[in-house]
Formats: C-alpha cells, structure tokens, sequence
C-alpha cells in the first residue's frame, strides 16, 4: 500500500467518525420528526457521502453496508417504508456497527468485516410493506435521484493553461437580486498531540517570562521595563489563543447521552423527556474524553434509579412522562456539568442504612446530608435489591466519583424526595494552567488554586476554640469549622505557626464540608503552568501537582478537596495526618 492510499485511508477514518456521529443524531431526529422531509434529505446526504468516501478509500465492507442502508432509506424517502421505531431502531443499530467497524479499521486498515448478517437484516426490513404506507414527502429526494455512481460516465477533457486570460464582462444583475454573502470558516486537522506540545512549550513561556517580570524592577532601563511589561501581555495572548486550540464543545457529548437516554427508557419501558442546555459549551478536550464514561453512569442511573414507571408517577400525582435534563455552563474558571431527574429522589434512611449494613459506617455515625450522598460513590455500593443489565452491581457510581477527580473535578449531590436528584460536576476548564495563590508554611511554598479557596483571613485568638480529643475549631461568623496546620499535614520538620499568629484558608471540598488550612503567610498570586510530578509521586494524596514559581522555585500545588479527604478523614487510624490536640 502506497504512503497516499495509507493517508487516504486514515483521513477517511477520521471523518467517518464525525459523519456517523451527525447520522446517529439525525436518526434521534428522525424518531422525534417522522415526518419532517429536511430530516431525511440530510439523513441521505449523511449515507451517501459516507458510501462514497468509503468506497473511495478503498473500504469494501464499509461501503456495502452503508449502501444496503442507503437503499433503506430510499424507501423511506419514496413512502414504501414509513419510519417506525423498528426501523429507527434497526438505523441506530447498523451505525453502531458502522462505527465498530471504523475502530477496527484503524488497528487493522486491511481488516475484513462479515456483513452478510446486517445486510440480510435490512433487506428484510426493506421488503416489509406497511398497510398502510404512503408517501411521507415526495420532494424529499428531489434533487438526489441520480448519484455519483449512477450517472453516465463524464467526458475526458483536456486542459491546458492560458497566461493570460482575458477578462469576461459580468452579466449585470437582475434589479431583485441581492447579493449574498456566505462565510464559510475554513479549517485543518491537526494532531492533538502537537497542539499538545505547544501547550507545553508555550507553558514554559509562561514560567520564563514570569521569572523575567519579577525581575523587571531590579533593570535600570525604563525601555526595557516597558518590553517587560509587553512581553507579558504578548505572552498572555499567546497563552489563551493555544489554550483555545484544546476547547471542543459539549455538543458531541450531549448527542450521545440522547442515545443513551432512548436505549435505557426503552430497556426499562419507560417514557422520558430528554432536554439540553449549554451544548456550545466549551471544555479540555482531555478533561471531556474523561468525562464520557461518568456522564454515562450518571444519565443511566437517573433513568434507572430516579425516574419512576408511568403507572409509579401517575399514581402520586405526576405527569406519566419523566424529564431528565443536562446542562453546562461556566462559572469563573470551572465548567459546571448538571444532570436533573424529576423522579423520586434519593432516600437518605435506605442509603444509611445499607452503608451501616456493608461497614462503612458506624451504627451511631451522625452523618450530614451530602456525607450520606456521597457514600453511593462507595465501590460495591448498590440500593437496588434486583440486577439489571442496567445496574444494581454497585459499579458505576464509584467509576463517576473516580473520573471526576481524576480530572480535579468535584461532585456535589442535590435531592429532594419526591421530587428528583440533581448530580453537579465542577470541573476546571483546562488541566494545564491555573490561577494560583503562593502561601508559605513550614520554610517551604504551596501553590493552592484560587478557585479553591473561600477566603482567606488572620484569626483574633477569641475566634480559635480547643476541644480535647477533637482539635482546634475556628468560629467564623456563626460557624465552627476544623483547622489544620499545613506543616501537620506533610509532617514539616519545622513547627506550623501559633494559630493565634497566621493566615486560615477556608475552603470547601466537594463533601460540603467547610474547613481551614492554617499557614505562616500568603506570598502572592500566579498563574501558574501545572507540572506532572511523575509517576513515582502521582498517587501522593493532597497534591495534584507541581509548579515553577517565578522566583525559580519549585512548588506543590495542593488539591483541597483531597487534601481532606485522603488525609483527615483516616487521621484517627494510622495516617500521616494529625489533627491539632
């Protein structure tokens, strides 16, 4: 195979994911609009380029496959066929496999595909007459009778090139023309992991240019002073145009939770309103490839878990149809994800009391209502006494939880019974820069993340309580909250501040729960360029990173959310942690 027939095929490849992807969404559309004739043009523009570009590329099964469907779908535009859900369903379920095979296709681009299954089953379908079918809209392929493949074969012309063409007048236009103007945005495909190195290099721009601006003041020259200044703002925009590079939309997304939600209605037979918000919503790409497979968990489990039977909702004075929506939208620096039910909520006294009947917690444990929300992220965790393909194997919820932080994101659970649960994902809009705030503690600096922090403050010895065998506890407006030294945390040779004499950094993690770091001092504010720490230090609990400060240093910059939850909460057994007693 030649390096073109190669490109060929991998370009080919690409695109078909995104033209399968814009098929499955029609195919939704279709089941919703049955007869709405723009649906089903673009549903045969959509089978017709993607059998052209396949045979194109070389891929035989490809092409076949998508040209039995293709002959479906004249059916359906001619009124032999009426769509119905079994044949909306037979549509989903072919473009599925379309979509199988073109991964396959990229491991193996000389992979052989049996298809004789799938063209068997929608010839089938095509031979099936419905009683009463008619024409659904008989323009519907007007303009699309005669393909590429079907018409009579072109005349070969000669073409030779001219120097200097002569001018041709332009016919004037009629008087009740206009003009139109179309923009078309033109764009190229670029391999993510350059745009990755970019970031990277652009990244160690940032730190450069930070250490060179802290510097700044110690030049003489007011010219060169001014550069600095410049140069910073130069690299400013540099920063947020290749951080953009990243930023896809939520759509793509979205579209395939419409799926999921039809499939598990389907499954469970139940009848569910699905609603969008904020698709144009942008994110990490790297931060959305993780976000599919919680997403998932999240829509199923709401269908399965939340949204009750027709007969269940009528029966306490609902409407039969349940609702189920997602949104996104940004707030500061955070994309929030949140998926609505309007089922039955989540009932606290049956997830305490499984949580006490599997051990993970005590029989006299006063939990808060978020602390008993978050135990149904447990591994193994399941309040559903029957299995399904569904769920009921306490797998998913924990997969959520652990994707989610993966990406230092957080979960916050909201329900009311009832009435229905909504699931709210904060997650940053990029992994790769921060706003951080540079504290000192122990001789040494963190970097923590502005987004983390609630306030910040220095506490008047009234306000710090001592309680034995607890710790110490600092009254802020009304509320007691826990205070750690940060020296305590990471066990610092050198002892943590007086608390009477320091600065307290209130935040709260994704549990709720409202807490203080104590530190010696606040050295200023970065942005600051994450920097893996390797996979030797990874896993370390409490860190998320590290990060080159301007002076040159070297930083950790600490995840508060699990900060607390990796150390505090085991500091009573055998943790490094220890609270102040």
């Amino acid at each position: 195979m030649s390096d073109f027939e190669t490109q060929l095929k991998m370009t080919f490849l690409e695109e078909a994911e995104q033209l399968l992807s814009d098929c499955e969404q029609s195919f939704m559309d279709l089941e919703t609009n049955p007869h709405d004739k723009g649906v089903l043009t673009k549903i045969f523009r959509l089978a017709h380029s993607f059998k052209g570009s396949a045979g194109a590329a070389g891929f035989e099964d490809l092409m076949q496959l998508a040209h039995q469907l293709e002959s479906l779908l004249v059916k359906l535009t001619e009124g032999t066929l009426q769509p119905s859900p079994a044949i909306v369903s037979l549509l989903l379920r072919a473009n599925d496999q379309l979509a199988q095979m073109v991964q396959e296709l990229k491991v193996d681009p000389n992979k052989r595909i049996d298809i004789r299954g799938w063209v068997d089953e929608i010839k089938t379908m095509q031979d099936a007459r419905a009683v009463d079918a008619a024409p659904l809209h008989s323009a519907a392929i007007d303009g699309f009778e005669i393909f590429e493949d079907e018409a009579p074969e072109a005349p070969v012309i000669a073409i030779s090139t001219v120097s200097q063409p002569s001018p041709s007048p332009s016919p004037a236009p009629a008087a009740s023309e206009q003009k139109v103007q179309v923009h078309v945005e033109e764009s190229i495909r670029v391999n993510l992991r350059r745009i990755d190195k970019l970031v990277n290099d652009v990244g160690e721009l940032v730190i450069l240019q930070t250490v060179l601006y802290q510097h700044r003041n110690s030049i003489e020259s007011a010219f060169i002073q001014k550069t600095i200044s410049q140069l910073e703002k130069i690299t400013r925009q540099i920063q947020d145009t290749s951080m953009g590079l990243r930023m896809v939309p939520m759509k793509p997304t979205f579209q395939k939770m419409q799926r999921i939600i039809r499939d598990s209605a389907q499954a469970l037979g139940k009848q569910i309103v699905f609603d969008t918000t904020g698709e144009e919503t942008e994110i990490d790409k790297t931060v959305l490839d993780v976000l599919s497979d919680p997403l998932v968990h999240l829509i199923r489990n709401a269908v399965d878990h939340g949204i009750e039977t027709s007969e269940e909702r009528v029966a306490v004075g609902k409407k039969p149809d349940g609702h189920v929506k997602l949104i996104a939208f940004n707030r500061g620096d955070n994309l929030i994800i949140e998926i609505h039910d309007d089922g039955k909520g989540l009932d606290q006294d049956r997830i305490l009391k499984k949580a006490r009947a599997i051990g993970l917690v005590s029989a006299n444990a006063k939990l808060t209502e978020q602390e008993i929300y978050q135990l149904i992220f447990a591994s193994g965790f399941s309040t559903k006494d029957a299995v399904t393909s569904l769920s009921g194997r306490g797998v998913g919820m924990d997969v959520v939880k652990t994707h989610v932080e993966q990406v230092e994101g957080s979960i916050e659970i909201h329900s009311t019974a009832g009435k229905g649960t909504c699931f709210r994902i904060i997650l940053p809009l990029t992994l790769a820069l921060i706003d951080g705030m540079i504290v000192k503690a122990g001789g040494q600096r963190y970097v923590v993340p502005i987004t983390a922090i609630s306030e910040s403050l220095q506490p008047k010895k009234e306000n710090i309580d001592f309680v034995t065998g607890r710790g110490y506890y600092l009254n802020l407006r009304g509320e007691t909250l826990p205070v750690y030294r940060l020296t305590d945390i990471f066990r610092s040779k050198e002892a943590g501040p007086d608390l009477t004499n320091c600065i307290a950094i209130v935040a709260r993690n994704a549990a709720g729960e409202t807490f203080a770091i104590a530190v010696e001092d606040i050295v200023g504010q970065q942005q600051i360029v994450i920097k893996s720490l390797g996979p030797e230090l990874k896993n370390v609990a409490g860190v998320t990173g590290a990060a080159i400060l301007g002076d040159g240093r070297a930083a950790l910059i600490i995840d508060m959310n699990d900060l607390v939850q990796g150390f505090i909460k085991t500091s009573s057994s055998t943790s490094s942690l220890r609270r102040l007693a």
